[in-house]
C-alpha cells in the first residue's frame, strides 16, 4: 500500500542539537545489543512512562525500560517506541524546512502510518510542551505550508521506524503547583523525532526541541 504523499522526498542534513538518535527497541539487528550500562529513570519519567504525554495518544506508545548505549540515555529522558493503532510499525514523517541561522526541520510534525495511511500529529512546538503548556510561547519558527517528507539522509528512503524521546529537567516534583501535577507528563522541557530507515536501516534524528 502506497499511502498520499509519499512520493515527495526531501534529503535532510543536520537540524538540530545534539540528541538521540534511534532505540534498541527496533527491529534491526541493533535492537538488542549494546544496551546502555546504567539507566535509573527519574520520577518525572516514571510518571510519563505510566501516564504518556497526550502528544502521543493518537499512537501506541511503547516506553522503553533499557534504551541502547549508543542513544545517550540520561535518567531524566524517556524513549518511546511508536506503533499505529492498526499495529503498524512503519511511518513517514512530515515537517516543513524553514531556515532559521541554518536548515532546520520544524513543527507541525505528523506520521503517517504505511500499514493503514492513518496520519496523525505527533508534535506542534505552539501546543505541546512545557513552554506551550504554561502559555509561555515559543521562539521556534512554525511551519504554515503544506507539509513535506522527510527523507533519509543515506538513501532517501521515506519509510521509518520512529522513536520518540522525551527530556523532563523541570525541577523537583514538590515544587510543581496542583495544576501542573495534573499535567505533568505534558510538561517535558525536550522532544525529540529519532527514526530507523526501513530501506537502509540506519539511524537517523529527524529534528529535536527545547520546550523550556
Amino acid at each position: 500500500m502506497r499511502c498520499s504523499g509519499h512520493g515527495t522526498s526531501v534529503t535532510p542534513r543536520a537540524c538540530a542539537r545534539a540528541a538521540p538518535a534511534a532505540s534498541a527497541q527496533l527491529s534491526f539487528g541493533v535492537r538488542h545489543i549494546d544496551i546502555a550500562a546504567q539507566y535509573s529513570p527519574s520520577e518525572f519519567v516514571l510518571h510519563a512512562f505510566q501516564t504518556k504525554p497526550r502528544c502521543l495518544e493518537p499512537f501506541t506508545a511503547n516506553a522503553i525500560a533499557k534504551p541502547a548505549k549508543w542513544l545517550d540515555p540520561f535518567d531524566d529522558a524517556c524513549y518511546f517506541d511508536i506503533t499505529c493503532s492498526c499495529g503498524g510499525t512503519q511511518f513517514t514523517v512530515s515537517g516543513h524546512w524553514v531556515w532559521a541561522q541554518e536548515k532546520f526541520f520544524t513543527s507541525p510534525h505528523s506520521l503517517e502510518c504505511s500499514a493503514c495511511c492513518k496520519a496523525a500529529l505527533v508534535f506542534d512546538i505552539e501546543t505541546h510542551g512545557f513552554d506551550a503548556e504554561l502559555g509561555h510561547g515559543s521562539s521556534y519558527l512554525r511551519g504554515t505550508e503544506k507539509s513535506t517528507t522527510f527523507a533519509c539522509p543515506q538513501c532517501d528512503g521515506s519509510t521509518f521506524e520512529v522513536v520518540i524521546g522525551i527530556n523532563y529537567q523541570i525541577g523537583p516534583m514538590d515544587e510543581l503547583t496542583d495544576d501542573e501535577k495534573k499535567k505533568m507528563q505534558d510538561l517535558f522541557d525536550g522532544f525529540w523525532i529519532n527514526v530507523v530507515c526501513t530501506q537502509c536501516e540506519k539511524p537517523s534524528l529527524v529534528t529535536g526541541y527545547e520546550c523550556a
